[in-house]
């Protein structure tokens, strides 16, 4: 109550036009159906891009694990996602086709089957849709179908006059948190 999305602006290392963006991103992924945008964070070292995918992930859905590592293959994927209100994946170097893809099927929803363990015909069968957010450097994503789902925004480099300590930054974060 009393709170507004312009609060995040000290949290969030997006500036001018991207804002927009970030804020219908945010606004997408509290709907309570999908399909959902991807939001793919890029910029070089020292853009703040993994504490801007904390503060969104922390913000929506506040995980004990608020960032992990792009999964090896669909199946941890999708039980990443039957887990979490929001995938957020740190540090990507590149999304395979595989999972360029998978991420797009999450993104609009789809269900996956596979062999349950210790058995030779039962099946497990998981359903998600989720809003993702994933940050790197460089382009990390170059499939049309992934391109096509996601809001892209390039973070600047913060100046070391603009940098808070972590100790600082979180303090701060959790007192405008709840607004």
């Amino acid at each position: 109550r009393g709170g507004s999305l312009d609060e995040l602006w000290p949290f969030v290392n997006i500036k001018g036009t991207d804002r927009i963006l970030y804020k219908a991103w945010v606004k997408a992924a509290l709907r309570p159906r999908g399909p959902y945008p991807i939001l793919v964070l890029s910029g070089e070292q020292g853009t703040a891009k993994s504490t801007t995918c904390e503060v969104t992930r922390q913000l929506l859905d506040p995980h004990t694990t608020l960032l992990r590592s792009m999964p090896r293959d669909e199946r941890d994927l999708m039980i990443a996602a039957v887990n979490s209100g929001v995938l957020a994946f740190d540090n990507i170097s590149h999304v395979s086709d595989t999972m360029s893809d998978a991420l797009c099927r999450i993104a609009t929803g789809s269900g996956f089957a596979t062999r349950r363990l210790y058995t030779d015909e039962e099946e497990v069968h998981l359903e998600a849709c989720r809003p993702t957010v994933f940050n790197g450097i460089g382009e990390m994503a170059d499939r049309g179908d992934l391109l096509q789902r996601a809001v892209l925004i390039e973070l600047p480099v913060i100046s070391e006059a603009a940098r808070k300590t972590e100790a600082d930054f979180w303090r701060d974060f959790d007192r405008a948190h709840p607004r």
